[in-house]
């Protein structure tokens, strides 16, 4: 996509994975991964070169927000619809 005055941005790639709404989006402290959070009840991991999902996660209710941990690339934090919080930890990543 080539940049104009009515549209500044280029177009990298779109990740399409989801099916709803998506509600959060977080990097990974690495700046390589991509975590999403979405209506469907999915939790995407993406890297952010291929553009492709490499990890997903679906839960039994809507997710509404998801963080990385700055100081760890395998640890996000999620909150759901239901008011709980939830910390995953060894997300594993085979790029």
């Amino acid at each position: 996509s080539t940049m104009t005055m009515d549209n500044p941005y280029s177009l990298i790639q779109d990740l399409d994975c989801h099916e709803d709404l998506i509600n959060s989006l977080s990097f990974s402290p690495s700046g390589d991964l991509l975590a999403s959070a979405c209506d469907d009840s999915m939790i995407a991991i993406w890297y952010i070169d291929s553009g492709t999902p490499i990890q997903h996660m679906k839960l039994p209710m809507l997710v509404m927000s998801i963080a990385w941990d700055p100081q760890a690339n395998t640890r996000i934090i999620f909150g759901c619809e239901d008011g709980v919080i939830t910390l995953l930890d060894n997300i594993h990543v085979s790029c």
